[in-house]
């Protein structure tokens, strides 16, 4: 499937990315959100949000805390932000989907 849809919608140009990234819902009860902490693998990532690869598609509008190591991957100075789930593309490739998640804290990334 061609992102052409997601590339025109960005206001921050993104940065390739390949660390692990933790996701926890901020709103453990909500319908079809998964309680607890996750690990995933970022695809991208800008000021304003971050691409990820995923195992389970989250609702859109889920609030997460998304926790990574940085905008320089592993070993960096951890980060943790406050991310609403913006789209989602159920298109599964070996059993993984991408999730844009936008941040929603206001806070600036590394």
């Amino acid at each position: 499937m061609l992102d052409t849809d997601h590339a025109n919608r960005r206001r921050q140009p993104r940065e390739p990315a390949g660390y692990l990234v933790q996701l926890q819902p901020l709103d453990p009860e909500a319908p079809g959100v998964r309680a607890g902490v996750r690990l995933y693998v970022a695809r991208d990532i800008s000021r304003g949000g971050i691409g990820l690869w995923v195992d389970f598609i989250y609702p859109l509008h889920a609030r997460l805390r998304v926790t990574f190591g940085g905008a320089s991957g592993v070993g960096g100075t951890l980060v943790s932000r406050v991310g609403a789930v913006a789209w989602v593309d159920p298109v599964s490739a070996g059993g993984r989907h991408r999730l844009g998640i936008r941040f929603t804290d206001g806070a600036e990334a590394d």
